[in-house]
């Protein structure tokens, strides 16, 4: 994954681990392959450990994710970002798609305009049945947007911070998702700090 932003210009490998929709393991290393962060969502609860500051934090409340741009989606959506598809499913959307109440969703649809159960609005442009593009809106302004880039993808938010990936590697979980654990000498807190990447 390449970023630039305000905060600078960088790149890092990232680790996708995914065992069910709601638990998977996220971790990111420099170019030279050093820890910077792992993440962990197992249903409602999160953990995030900062190898950087030697320091870690629990709970979905705490944790924020080290880029700012990522802060508008749930924990739970980054695998569905980074793997090309909706971070928010339309047919779960208040009113169904379009604000319809009456409406379905209908995953073929070349477009799609729905707000989610917190009321934000999102946009989409579907190609084959797959999403081409997605946009997250706030007072009729884009905040988040992606757009898929070959087999990978751009995600781009209003202030300026982009992100661009594409798989490497992709292979089935062998043996099931290993616990992610803080190592004893990390202490507990910061994480409303983001971790430097």
């Amino acid at each position: 994954m390449r970023f630039e932003g305000p905060e600078g210009e960088g790149s890092l490998r990232l680790v996708l681990r995914s065992a069910a929709p709601d638990r998977f393991q996220l971790s990111a290393a420099d170019t030279l392959g050093r820890a910077l962060w792992a993440l962990e969502v197992a249903g409602t609860g999160s953990l995030l450990v900062d190898h950087r500051r030697e320091l870690f934090c629990t709970g979905a409340a705490e944790v924020r994710l080290p880029q700012a741009a990522l802060a508008p989606l749930p924990l739970a959506t980054l695998p569905e970002v980074l793997l090309g598809r909706l971070p928010v499913r339309p047919e779960d959307a208040v009113g169904g798609p379009g604000g319809d109440p009456g409406a379905s969703a209908e995953p073929a649809a070349a477009e799609l305009d729905f707000r989610d159960r917190a009321g934000r609005r999102w946009t989409a442009r579907l190609e084959a049945g797959a999403p081409a593009s997605w946009t997250l809106w706030e007072g009729g302004r884009p905040v988040l947007w992606w757009r898929r880039d070959g087999d990978g993808g751009i995600l781009s938010q209003r202030e300026g911070s982009q992100f661009r990936w594409r798989p490497v590697v992709r292979e089935a979980l062998a043996g099931g998702l290993e616990r992610l654990e803080a190592p004893a000498e990390y202490a507990a807190g910061g994480c409303l700090e983001r971790p430097q990447i």
